[in-house]
């Protein structure tokens, strides 16, 4: 199961367009200029690492759900734990303490997490032509191949083989930069009817 070039441009341009929203969000939280843009997005098996996630590296994710016509997803924003500090610093300032940096991760992450992963969730909308319901963000901060098996029984997926859109995200500040990752677990049906919809797409 793999993207075609059509549906990978298809995608890579409809996304890129829900990040600019978020961006603009983002940009007035941070007081400075905010960008974000997806350079790569590939389909993986879920029981394949990802070479360029860190496999032991302790990562602060926020997650959310959303069910449509195909069944139902887990989405996840994901930063190496020392970076998700940075960003928590960056949204409320240089002089935040750092015994209460934990506390204030979790609000902070969701927040970022609620804006960017609704910014993505609606371009699924707007590709698949229909509706969804979402969940709220959760936080959790764990290693990659525990946050991705509860991702995917959040998705009704199978662990063993259950299919991910796995897609990189650069975080660019105009005083420093973050690179995170984007995950997208789907039902192997879902992911078959997104693929059938991006097949009949014309190129945007």
């Amino acid at each position: 199961m793999e993207l075609s070039e059509l549906q990978k441009d298809i995608l890579l341009e409809a996304f890129n367009i829900g990040m600019g929203r978020a961006a603009a969000t983002l940009s007035q939280m941070a007081h400075q200029e905010v960008a974000l843009s997806i350079p790569s997005i590939e389909i993986v098996r879920s029981r394949e690492h990802p070479g360029h996630i860190p496999e032991a590296v302790s990562l602060a994710a926020v997650s959310q759900s959303f069910r449509g016509d195909f069944g139902q997803a887990t989405s996840l924003l994901m930063f190496p734990q020392d970076r998700s500090y940075e960003l928590v610093r960056i949204l409320l300032g240089e002089d935040v303490p750092l015994e209460t940096m934990p506390e204030l991760e979790q609000d902070a992450m969701k927040e970022v997490g609620n804006i960017i992963l609704n910014s993505l969730i609606g371009s699924f909308a707007e590709i698949a032509r229909q509706g969804f319901q979402v969940s709220l963000p959760e936080f959790r901060r764990d290693n990659w191949a525990r946050l991705s098996g509860h991702s995917l029984g959040g998705a009704g997926a199978d662990e063993s083989s259950g299919p991910m859109l796995l897609i990189m995200i650069d975080f660019s500040l105009s005083e420093s930069s973050l690179q995170g990752y984007l995950a997208v677990f789907l039902q192997t049906d879902g992911l078959n009817m997104l693929l059938k919809d991006l097949s009949s797409e014309e190129p945007l």
